[in-house]
Formats: C-alpha cells, sequence, structure tokens
C-alpha cells in the first residue's frame, strides 16, 4: 500500500458491500508525525528506563572489569610469591642432597685414609728401624760400599 501516511489504512470504513460515503480514504490526514506523538510519548519513559538501564549496566561492567583486574593481579602476585617459596624450597633439597653426597664421600676418604694408615703402621716401623740399622752401619763404616738405602 503505498501512499504518505501507512495508518490510514486502519481508519473506519463502512460495511462491505455498497458504496458509502464513508467507504474511502480520509482526506483530512495530519501526517504521520502527529499520528505517532502519542504513542511516542507513551513510549518515552520506556525510553527513559532503558537509557538508565545501559548506564547502570555499563557502570556495573566498569566496576566489575576493576574487580577482575584487581583479583588477577592478587592472583598473579600470590603466584610469583609461591614460584619463589617453591623455587627456594628446591634449591634447599638440591643443596641437602649435595650436602648429603658430599658427606657420603669425605666419609668414605675417611674410612680410606683409616685402612691405609692402618696398612701402614704395621710396615712403618720395621721399615724404619731397618733403615736406622743401615743408616748406623754406613755411619759405623761397616756398609760403606752400599752407599744406597734399598
Amino acid at each position: 500500500m503505498t501512499g504518505p501516511n501507512f495508518l490510514e489504512r486502519f481508519r473506519p470504513v463502512g460495511a462491505p458491500g455498497g458504496g458509502a460515503s464513508g467507504s474511502g480514504r480520509a482526506t483530512d490526514t495530519l501526517g504521520p508525525e502527529v499520528e505517532l506523538a502519542p504513542v511516542l510519548a507513551a513510549l518515552e519513559r520506556t525510553f527513559d528506563e532503558c537509557r538508565a538501564f545501559v548506564e547502570e549496566s555499563e557502570a556495573a561492567a566498569r566496576r566489575t572489569l576493576v574487580e577482575a583486574r584487581a583479583r588477577a593481579a592478587a592472583v598473579v602476585a600470590e603466584a610469583r610469591m609461591e614460584t619463589a617459596r617453591e623455587q627456594a624450597d628446591a634449591a634447599a633439597r638440591v643443596l641437602a642432597r649435595a650436602t648429603a653426597a658430599d658427606d657420603r664421600v669425605i666419609e668414605s676418604a675417611h674410612r680410606a685414609a683409616a685402612r691405609v694408615k692402618e696398612s701402614a703402621a704395621g710396615r712403618v716401623e720395621p721399615l724404619a728401624h731397618d733403615v736406622v740399622e743401615r743408616m748406623v752401619a754406613q755411619v759405623l763404616g761397616r756398609g760403606e760400599g752400599s752407599g744406597a738405602l734399598p
């Protein structure tokens, strides 16, 4: 349906049947602005409520975003502290294992040194006695020809 006024099709017309004086289009149209003014005025309150709702929603979204960023920063800070604690614990465990390994090596070296000392203790005294006798003999002139210690 073409024409300047869409709402004209809703104007009262006569009953179906023969032509009547009220059966045509109204010629006294006021235009869509005048016809829609009461509808738009009734919707004005709804428009205002929608605008207020959008503004409140945007403000709530901004607050939520600020709170979420703060919580995220707190989580990141806590994670960094936990990482530092875990690194310190790991370093302590590695140091403890290295110290234990060093202690085992040192204890093994002490045992080996004790075995060497123990085995040498039985041989040093007779060897020392023999060396002293040869030196005395050499000094006294009994073994001058040898000149060297075995």
